[in-house]
């Protein structure tokens, strides 16, 4: 997975490739609509995954078996820590891209 910079000020479920996992959905959420601790760094993501092929399965709650033993064998403080570090990493690389 990774984290896709939206131009929306709010997070864009309906772009998301995990909205129909609620499970994973709920663990990434926090960090959909990312600010830095010190406010310098704002914006939202999406998730999508690595491989661009997949997508229309996780549409059907088809995620792949890779994606979900990770999520199974991670505990909910790291997702949620890596996925802060993802969003915080594509809005960053956005704002140099501009």
């Amino acid at each position: 997975m990774h984290a896709v910079y939206g131009e929306s000020p709010f997070s864009a479920c309906s772009f998301c490739s995990v909205r129909n996992l609620k499970k994973f959905c709920d663990l990434l959420m926090p960090a959909c609509n990312y600010c830095s601790p010190d406010g310098a760094v704002v914006g939202a993501v999406t998730w999508m995954p690595n491989d661009a092929g997949i997508v229309r399965e996780m549409e059907m709650c088809l995620p792949p078996r890779g994606m979900v033993s990770w999520f199974n064998k991670t505990s909910a403080n790291d997702i949620k820590s890596v996925a802060m570090q993802m969003a915080h990493n594509a809005i960053v690389a956005s704002r140099k891209s501009h």
